[in-house]
């Protein structure tokens, strides 16, 4: 599984995965083969914000900071999140 920001970019990568230009080495495709099935999904942008103030920065743990994922995002991550439990990994 490969993810990326923006669905064209997606489209993009899956096409250089999975379809080799016709100029490409031995090397190059022996690579691409050993990928076998590769999934891209795009995230559509950043999938966790930072909580609202107060709160999205903690000063008595070191100036740790509190994510929530967005709720716009929700469905991709899930998406991703279901994809990723089907591959052998993720990039």
């Amino acid at each position: 599984l490969v993810v990326v920001e923006s669905p064209t970019k997606a489209k993009k990568v899956q096409k250089f995965l999975t379809k080799p230009d016709k100029e490409e080495d031995e090397r190059s495709l022996a690579l691409l083969e050993s990928l076998g099935k590769v999934e891209v999904l795009a995230s559509y942008g950043h999938v966790r914000d930072l909580e609202g103030k107060p709160g999205a920065v903690d000063p008595d743990k070191h100036f740790a900071l509190r994510w929530s994922v967005s709720s716009r995002a929700r469905p991709r991550l899930d998406a991703i999140k279901q994809a990723a439990q089907r591959c052998e990994r993720v990039l």
